[in-house]
């Protein structure tokens, strides 16, 4: 028996091709099953020498990323925060010369905004989590520190490292504030500002998004409690 065969309207596998590519984003953005978020690597423990060792607490920490974008026409601060961070600071308070930070690790997997949407978005085509869990900062120097501080006392000070983002390695210099609050306990803010450039951190083209800002503040408000 000969089998005849109906050729196919284009219009129909058009048709049929944008509905792939629905399912797909919809899956993606919505169905998809985030994975959870990993468990980071223990950081090296720094060696005290003198000095008190201090872990930060991320109980009462908070990584935050800050950028600005058009949202459906209307002008739109972004932020992202995390509280799975990890790090250590060793210092002597009367003898500040001898101050260290150890490297500064973030579980990117639980950085989240105002909107899952864009979580999602964030996660899988701009920062990749699923290949790069962590944003990792690792000091090389430590200035502007004066010789000693006291219990209560703020000083301000720079770290500048090596900021390995989505598998790229760039320095970075954060301006710090931090405060002795007890024997036991320091507090402080660190800030910096990056260029997504530097990172080919590029905005996947979505309608209404526009006039996303090349800049990106990224600070940490850490609490470091000495062990």
């Amino acid at each position: 028996m000969k089998t005849t065969r109906f050729p196919l309207d284009r219009s129909v596998v058009l048709m049929l091709g944008l509905g792939a590519v629905v399912i797909g984003l919809v899956w993606a953005l919505f169905l998809r099953q985030p994975r959870p978020p990993t468990a980071v690597s223990p950081l090296p423990t720094l060696a005290a020498n003198g000095r008190a060792l201090y872990r930060l607490d991320p109980a009462a920490s908070e990584a935050r990323f800050t950028l600005s974008e058009v949202l459906r026409g209307a002008p739109t601060t972004v932020v992202g925060r995390t509280t799975a961070v990890s790090g250590e600071i060793a210092a002597n308070l009367a003898d500040l010369s001898t101050a260290e930070v150890g490297p500064i690790q973030i579980n990117a997997r639980t950085l989240a905004t105002d909107s899952p949407l864009r979580d999602a978005s964030i996660a899988s085509y701009i920062l990749y989590t699923d290949d790069n869990p962590v944003i990792l900062f690792t000091p090389t120097a430590v200035s502007g520190l004066p010789p000693q501080a006291a219990i209560g006392q703020t000083v301000a000070f720079s770290v500048t490292g090596d900021l390995e983002l989505v598998g790229l390695v760039r320095p970075v210099t954060f301006a710090v504030t931090a405060t002795a609050v007890s024997d036991t306990r320091l507090e402080g803010h660190a800030e910096a500002v990056i260029q997504r450039a530097n990172f080919e951190l590029a905005i996947p083209r979505v309608d209404n998004v526009a006039d996303v800002s090349e800049a990106v503040t990224l600070e940490l408000d850490f609490t470091a409690v000495r062990e």
